[in-house]
């Protein structure tokens, strides 16, 4: 899915274990969705997101099945198919639930972080601040 590009719904399963949809999670706010395979990415997606340096980012985080740190559970792999979802991967979304930009990984602020993620990848750094600009 490319920048401008209207989100498109999926159903899912809340941490709760209600069911739900993709669109009525994200909201009105700017969101970071990131898909994650185990609860330690879950729980470095959020304080990434804390410190990425915009301003009300909510972090949503899907993996394929519900867990304790999973906002959101996929079990049917749409939400995965529709966005290319593989571990790691981030959406940054604008309050009108369109794509702001793709990211390999959510990347905190570089005056927290020496700017890598995990796994020693070089994370967006510096750039964080200026994608706040296209939310």
């Amino acid at each position: 899915m490319s920048a401008g590009a209207p989100c498109s719904d999926a159903p899912v399963t809340r941490a709760d274990g209600t069911p739900g949809w993709l669109l009525e999670q994200l909201g009105t706010t700017p969101c970071a969705l990131v898909f994650v395979e185990a609860e330690t990415q879950a729980a470095r997606a959020d304080a990434d997101g804390a410190d990425c340096g915009i301003r009300g980012l909510k972090v949503i985080t899907v993996g394929a099945q519900a867990s304790r740190g999973t906002r959101l559970a996929d079990p049917q792999g749409l939400v995965r198919s529709r966005y290319g979802g593989a571990a790691g991967v981030t959406y940054l979304i604008r309050p009108d639930q369109h794509v702001a930009r793709a990211l390999g990984a959510l990347s905190p602020s570089p005056h927290r972080n020496a700017g890598r993620v995990p796994g020693g990848r070089k994370a967006c750094g510096s750039q964080c601040a200026q994608r706040a600009s296209t939310c």
